[in-house]
């Protein structure tokens, strides 16, 4: 999370990983905080678009900590995703792909193998 704003250089996978690892984690005790406290009020099926929002088809209600952290978290997630895509030789660009059915390629690159050497986004990072 240090490099949450950095938009400029690469992330090798185990960063990226381990970036997703803790974002699902922290989800997870976001989701259990507002089960647990009883905070769970806004009903996102009744939201505008919310056929395209993957938790609406899991909890119709979901609390206030739940329902913000994505965008919270979204800066961070974007910033990780592009300095992959960046250790691929991708441009950072292929990240609309997350909004598209086309996500399975951009999961593809991002699981693809780190370039060997230094390419035009930068050195090879340290593992």
């Amino acid at each position: 999370m240090r490099n949450y704003y950095l938009f400029e250089g690469r992330a090798g996978r185990s960063e990226f990983w381990y970036f997703i690892l803790f974002w699902i984690i922290f989800y997870l005790i976001v989701i259990l905080l507002d089960n647990t406290l009883g905070l769970n009020f806004i009903d996102i099926s009744r939201l505008p678009y919310s056929q395209y929002i993957p938790l609406a088809n899991i909890y119709e209600k979901v609390g206030l900590l739940t329902f913000m952290y994505r965008p919270v978290t979204l800066l961070p997630s974007l910033s990780v995703m592009t300095r992959r895509l960046h250790d691929t030789g991708k441009s950072g660009w292929w990240c609309i792909l997350c909004v598209t059915p086309l996500i399975f390629l951009l999961i593809f690159f991002l699981a693809k193998k780190s370039d060997d050497c230094d390419n035009k986004f930068g050195e090879v990072p340290a593992s």
